[in-house]
């Protein structure tokens, strides 16, 4: 029963040091010298945009699960970060208590 024992935490410490090593090799891979994405945005289901800079160039691209398309050549200046736009919190409240109203008049 011991020897198992010993054998199955043997077993689970040779799998976690494998898969750390696999993550490992995998992720100085997948990071490149000349390309970097500065941005991505998903637009559904294997469908998305990314601003990709290549050296001095900066590029829109789209994405499918197909294809990988240039839109664009960006240059620095039409970059400009997007504010976060937030909801008040009591917008949220009468939205919701107008969407429960109708609900409601609906039923009756």
């Amino acid at each position: 029963m011991l020897v198992t024992m010993l054998m199955l935490a043997g077993i689970l410490y040779l799998a976690y040091r494998v898969s750390k090593y696999v993550g490992t090799v995998a992720v100085r891979q997948s990071q490149s010298k000349y390309i970097k994405i500065a941005d991505m945005m998903s637009l559904g289901q294997d469908k998305a945009m990314a601003v990709t800079q290549v050296g001095n160039r900066i590029f829109l691209v789209g994405i499918t699960s197909g294809a990988m398309t240039n839109l664009a050549e960006l240059s620095p200046e039409d970059l400009t970060e997007l504010e976060l736009q937030t909801l008040d919190m009591p917008d949220i409240k009468e939205k919701f208590a107008d969407i429960i109203k109708k609900v409601k008049n609906k039923k009756e």
